[in-house]
């Protein structure tokens, strides 16, 4: 029987991407993610200002944590599927594929795991938004106010949430596989394969398209909702667009402010006129 695993070329070929592909795309999600919370932040501008003790009440963590710890365990269960399957590529005996098979399901255990923890969070931080209610502020950014009233923006939270519902399917699909080698029964089985490897990836690729963040996150909306991966910025070094996005946050909020005080005396300013004319007409009558 022709082992189509028998070339190390093939062998090469097949999981180097295999590891590469879905990995980067967790990693966008990661990322992706951070600025969802963003969005849903108090804070005008975690980047660049101190975010407020109301988002600490929201969220326990503020969203460059969220990008930073996942894209760290994502990168290092990559680094780990690399290194397996480049040994299992080059292995030249049964036993040194095993090895190398081990290291390489070492690495998609890992990847299961921070995919499930990020799973729980992202259920955490929809409790809690749905629990704070419309109280609560939000980012007061216009382009943000904006996207979370669009329909766009509740398709773009599905979308992301079930592509990584989806990758999550297909990492926990090739654990089971792996353990028991390449040559179990799982991993001889076609129909598992064609249902959970390809199509899984495939259906959160085009999720992912349809509602692609460069196109849901327009009109200011994608530098209003920036963040620091690596924590807050120091002030003069940020750039351009995040202090744009906090000037406009601030020049909204003085504008709003403004615009309020001058109802409230354009408010009394009709009444005191009101009230005049209705003594004059009183004294008329008289």
């Amino acid at each position: 029987m022709l082992d189509p695993l028998e070339s190390k070329l093939t062998r090469t070929s097949y999981f180097i991407p295999l590891g590469l592909g879905p990995a980067s795309l967790c990693a966008s999600i990661y990322v992706t993610f951070g600025r969802i919370v963003v969005v849903y932040s108090p804070s005008p501008n975690s980047a660049t200002t101190t975010i407020t003790a109301p988002t600490h009440r929201i969220f326990p963590f503020r969203p460059h944590i969220y990008a930073l710890v996942f894209c760290t365990l994502d990168s290092i269960a990559l680094s780990i599927q690399g290194v397996g399957g480049g040994l299992t590529a080059t292995a030249a005996t049964a036993s040194s594929r095993n090895a190398s098979t081990n290291i390489l399901l070492a690495g998609l255990v890992i990847q299961a795991v921070s995919l499930c923890l990020f799973l729980c969070c992202a259920a955490d931080v929809l409790r809690r938004v749905r629990a704070a209610g419309p109280d609560v502020p939000r980012n007061a950014h216009p382009a943000l106010v904006a996207l979370r009233t669009s329909a766009r923006w509740k398709g773009f939270l599905v979308s992301v949430g079930a592509a990584a519902v989806l990758v999550f399917i297909r990492t926990v699909y090739r654990v089971v596989e792996l353990s028991g080698g390449f040559e179990g029964s799982l991993a001889q089985a076609e129909v598992p394969f064609m249902v959970l490897e390809g199509p899984m990836i495939m259906l959160a690729v085009l999720l992912l398209t349809i509602y692609h963040p460069g196109v849901v996150y327009r009109g200011g909306a994608w530098e209003a909702s920036r963040f620091a991966v690596l924590g807050r910025e120091k002030r003069g070094s940020a750039d351009s667009a995040g202090m744009g996005a906090q000037n406009d946050e601030e020049a909204g909020a003085r504008c709003y402010e403004l615009g309020r005080r001058e109802r409230g005396s354009y408010a009394t300013i009709i009444a005191g006129q009101a009230e005049t004319e209705t003594e004059t007409g009183s004294e008329g009558r008289k």
